[in-house]
């Protein structure tokens, strides 16, 4: 029989608590507050047991009794807190917090608990700046008082996402203060949090996937375990076209969290661009099947039969193509569906069908994909693949007329060059280019941009060159005025490098064209040397192959 002694029943209860044998602990005490209603480490161990095993209620109501008894311990509230954290009742998690407040604890850990709390919380910009505030007192006076490096890498973690780039009330948001935080966390600890904080940083709001990926695959090595950083890190590797590590990563994400959503329509695109690049049956059959899990898991939506459409399109399963669509736009017929329509009919040879398409693509209020130069192209396609050249220049000047903005005006007379020169009629067509340009005249500059001038000169030659069967002659009589532009040109290249470079590429063309290869390299390497330097060169691949 054993005694009713508390000391001897707390040591038994620390015996218990040794082996782990948490739910008898619970039973050890209670038997303790039947003789001692007002022993607080009853209750505090039996808290304890219970968050072990996971009983996130009893937790609860056992901090209420501890409380009760003595409301200075500041464990018991961390205890409650997890558990309000743990079911994203944020809310009641403050509420434990201002409880503590109130009883004058005095906790580092729940004031730095407190920062990620009103963060959650925050629906306002005033709500944010009251927690950003927050913030910076706590971290103050953590390091005025020397608190552990671990604690302050946890309150720099918490500011830092409270600081977050994409959040719509962060007011400072444009100045980064999110990876300055995270890297002076990384200062004070080395955590797999901050690393994931950075990856996802550099991922979501810099566009870095290099520095990502660095910072996600030390998360992993950490051994965090986590959908978000194995779907981020499968994003860095779609982004280096490493598609098969990519489909593997979020297959992971699948494994921690099989309702995330965003991965099962990815690795169908994957599938989908790997039977793209090599046409091999089993990877549409992939793209497909993962397509129609995504369905089957989170509903089926209008986009489902856009995707499958184009795996069948590509497959040349028109008909197949066709029924998907047509489902699709039963569903939504936003201007996407309507293009794609079009091109499945084009296929088909169906051509005044996916004219309508095309039309009904343009005139769809819900936009999706490419804009309506795309398909007005696509319209022009048609009428050139029947040689229905006096029809379609009809449509055109009719589509010029209405035309609402400069790039669809633009469209429309670059389709009406095209179609009056594929006819043969090479006055028609430089009339319309004189009007789109405001000169065909080679001597002098007509555009108020290089690169359009760069156009107007290709524009203009490749009338003489394709449709007019000119001499040499003739063709060097039109290219040695353009060239004489360069001394102008070489005046604004550092205003439009890019733009300039264009102009010189497309008059070393010219030249080697004409077989002048001596001069057409010069050309080249102007356009080579200014290219190197811009930023961003629209034509570079075209320029190497030159």
């Amino acid at each position: 029989m054993e005694p009713d002694n508390i000391d001897f029943l707390m040591h038994r209860l620390m015996l218990l608590r040794d082996r782990k044998e948490y739910q008898a602990m619970v039973g050890q005490c209670e038997r303790i507050l039947e003789l001692d209603g007002s022993f607080f480490w009853a209750c505090f161990y039996m808290q304890e047991a219970y968050e072990e095993m996971r009983m996130a209620q009893e937790v609860v109501d056992t901090f209420y009794r501890a409380k009760r008894i003595y409301g200075g311990n500041e464990e018991i509230y961390l205890r409650a807190l997890r558990v309000f954290k743990a079911y994203r009742q944020y809310k009641d998690a403050l509420d434990i917090i201002s409880q503590a407040e109130e009883a004058g604890v005095e906790s580092h850990e729940l004031m730095v608990e407190k920062i990620g709390i009103l963060d959650r919380l925050a629906e306002s910009v005033e709500d944010w700046q009251e927690a950003d505030d927050y913030a910076g007192k706590v971290i103050a006076r953590l390091k005025e008082e020397e608190a552990s490096a671990e604690l302050l890498a946890d309150a720099y973690l918490k500011w830092a996402y409270l600081n977050d780039s994409g959040d719509k009330n962060n007011k400072l948001k444009g100045q980064k203060l999110d990876l300055k935080y995270a890297m002076k966390s990384l200062e004070y600890k080395d955590t797999a949090a901050v690393r994931y904080c950075l990856g996802r940083y550099y991922m979501e709001f810099d566009r870095n996937p290099g520095e990502a990926y660095t910072h996600l695959k030390l998360c992993e090595k950490m051994g965090m375990k986590y959908e978000w950083m194995y779907f981020y890190i499968a994003r860095c590797h779609e982004s280096f076209k490493d598609w098969n590590q990519a489909i593997a990563y979020y297959k992971k994400v699948m494994e921690c969290n099989p309702e995330f959503n965003d991965c099962y329509w990815r690795i169908g695109w994957l599938y989908r661009n790997k039977f793209y690049r090599t046409l091999l049956q089993p990877y549409a059959d992939k793209a497909i099947y993962y397509y129609n899990l995504q369905g089957e898991k989170f509903g089926v939506a209008a986009d489902h039969f856009r995707k499958r459409a184009t795996i069948y399109l590509k497959m040349k399963e028109y008909d197949k193509a066709l029924e998907e669509i047509n489902e699709g736009l039963a569903r939504d017929g936003d201007s996407g569906m309507w293009l794609f329509k079009g091109q499945i009919l084009r296929a088909l040879n169906r051509y005044d069908e996916a004219v309508v398409c095309f039309e009904n693509s343009i005139k769809a209020e819900d936009r999706f994909g490419e804009d309506d130069a795309f398909c007005y192209n696509k319209i022009f396609q048609c009428f050139l693949r029947e040689k229905r050249w006096e029809e379609g220049t009809a449509y055109f000047k009719k589509a010029l007329e209405t035309a609402e903005t400069e790039e669809i005006k633009d469209t429309c007379l670059k389709i009406l060059v095209d179609l009056e020169a594929d006819a043969g009629h090479l006055e028609e067509a430089l009339k319309w280019l004189e009007k789109r340009y405001g000169s065909v005249d080679l001597s002098f500059r007509s555009c108020s941009t290089w690169e359009k001038e760069a156009q107007r000169i290709e524009d203009v030659l490749d009338i003489w060159y394709e449709f007019r069967f000119s001499t040499e002659e003739e063709l060097r009589e039109k290219c040695e005025p353009a060239a004489a532009l360069a001394q102008e040109a070489a005046e604004d290249e550092k205003d439009e490098p890019e733009g300039c470079a264009l102009y010189y590429q497309n008059i070393g063309e010219a030249y080697f064209y004409l077989g002048d290869y001596e001069r057409g390299l010069y050309f080249f390497e102007q356009a080579f040397r200014l290219a190197e330097g811009a930023e961003e060169y629209d034509y570079s691949k075209s320029l190497y192959k030159s």
